[in-house]
Parts: C-alpha cells; sequence; structure tokens
C-alpha cells in the first residue's frame, strides 16, 4: 500500500477534529462476525447468516428513503422470522456472544490516546457515524468513548452527530456535517479522520477546505487497495484532500503533534 500522498495546505492550522466511528474507532467489522455467528448458532449457514445481516440493516420509510436500522433487537426480528420461514424452532435470541464482546476491547489502538491528546491541545473534537441512534449509542457506552462525546444541553453543546439516512446525496455525512455547522461550512480549520475511501471522496470534495486523513480498516473486505488509489486519485483531480495514515497512533505522531495541527512538536 502506497503510505502517503501529501496533498495539503501547510499554512491552515487545524483546531476542530471530526472522527468517524465505525471502523474508524471501533472495530466494526468484528462485531458483524459475532452477530453472524450468532445467526450460525441459531440454525443458519454461512451464506445465510450473511443475508439476515444485511437484511437487518436497512429498511425503507413511508416516504421511500432507505434508513439505517440495524440493532440487537431489529437483528433478532429479522433472524427470528428468517427461521420460522426455513422451520426452525425460535426462541429467544442468545446474545452472550456479543455481550463478551461489547467492551472496551472493541476499541481501535489509539482511539483514546488521540481524542485525549486531542483535547489536551484544546482541540474540539466531534464525533459522526452512520447508523441506528440507539446501536450507535450502545456501542459508545460499551468502548467507554461515551465519557469523550456528548450529546449536550442544547444542539450547539453537542459533540456527537448521527444520521441513519443511507441514500440522499445531502444526507448521510455530508449533510449532517451541513446540518452541524451550517450550509456555508468549507471545511476550514477541521480535519476528518474516516476509514471508507469513497465516502472520504465525497465529503473532501464537498467540503473544499476540509483536510481529510484515512486509516483503512484492513478488516473490512468491501474495499481493496485499488479502491483507496482511485479514491485518492480522484479526489486530489478534484481539488480535494486526502491522504492515508496507517494507524490512529501514526497520524496522532505525525500530525497531532506537529505545526500543522498547531501543536508542539515531540
Amino acid at each position: 500500500m502506497e503510505e502517503f500522498k501529501l496533498i495539503m495546505n501547510m499554512t491552515q492550522k487545524i483546531d476542530t477534529i471530526i472522527l468517524d466511528l465505525d471502523g474508524t474507532l471501533i472495530k466494526t467489522e468484528k462485531l458483524k462476525d459475532v452477530f453472524k455467528q450468532i445467526a450460525i448458532d441459531h440454525g443458519c449457514t454461512s451464506d445465510e447468516a450473511d443475508d439476515v445481516y444485511k437484511n437487518s440493516r436497512t429498511e425503507k420509510d413511508e416516504r421511500g428513503t432507505e434508513r439505517l436500522v440495524f440493532s440487537r433487537d431489529h437483528f433478532a426480528e429479522v433472524l427470528k422470522e428468517f427461521l420460522v420461514k426455513k422451520g426452525v424452532e425460535v426462541g429467544e435470541i442468545d446474545f452472550s456472544k456479543l455481550n463478551n464482546e461489547l467492551n472496551e476491547s472493541i476499541l481501535l489502538p489509539g482511539a483514546t490516546e488521540l481524542i485525549e491528546g486531542a483535547k489536551k491541545q484544546g482541540k474540539k473534537i466531534y464525533l459522526i457515524t452512520l447508523g441506528e441512534g440507539n446501536w450507535q449509542k450502545e456501542k459508545l457506552k460499551a468502548s467507554g468513548l461515551e465519557d469523550y462525546f456528548s450529546f449536550g444541553e442544547g444542539e450547539e453543546d453537542a459533540n456527537i452527530i448521527i444520521t441513519d439516512d443511507n441514500e440522499a446525496e445531502e444526507g448521510r455525512k455530508l449533510g449532517a456535517i451541513r446540518d452541524k455547522f451550517g450550509k456555508d461550512f468549507t471545511g476550514e480549520g477541521a480535519a476528518f479522520v474516516n476509514d471508507k475511501p469513497w465516502e472520504t471522496k465525497k465529503l473532501s470534495l464537498g467540503f473544499e477546505n476540509m483536510e481529510c486523513f484515512v486509516i483503512p480498516d484492513l478488516d473490512d473486505d468491501r474495499y481493496n487497495e485499488a479502491d483507496f488509489k482511485r479514491a485518492q486519485d480522484e479526489t486530489i483531480d478534484g481539488g480535494g484532500k486526502f491522504e492515508r495514515v496507517k494507524s490512529l497512533t501514526e497520524f496522532k505522531k505525525k500530525f497531532l503533534t506537529s505545526e500543522r495541527f498547531d501543536g508542539i512538536r515531540k
């Protein structure tokens, strides 16, 4: 993998860091595997478990907009419906394997160190995540990240942004960031840290002054090296900023303590 491709405006000082949750701060693919194993334990084949998981992720609302609805309760409903159709006797779904995994071990290395280091430097830290609200909150609580993020007393105090809109052009994270920071927000003074190539491209081109960093989730088989390379090239060709980093620890070491982030080089 090509390690870095520097395309930054070196004069810009960063005072705001926007962090993605799934695949960036926590091991989401590990949790997906646990859900699939639960389906297998209750009578599904491996392929059927994949289908149950996929079918429990989204559904269309009354306007036909696809929403992310995944939660343990919704997964249980979809799994039970599938097992009944298959002729398998169904009781309560056993989530003990999930309960055993939902703790601070789902944090990716360097997550809390990055957040604490940024806060120590006085950076404004925001978390943006795409998913069903209660399930996202459950992961935040289990991982300990809720200690760093809050929904606040009012909208202005909140530093957590959750959206479940899975398809609208102005939905997903692009629209959610505009809703939070205002329609004239260009990303100036902000850095975005994510794990997905095409989503990062869209956000970088949508906010022309935002510094975008991508830490590929090597466990996510939806993307390969060619995806990251092409997304990076297309972003840069379009005038955006897209830099690849190996880990949260490397991001903190190389950038948070550099003059670029107005920190102190150590």
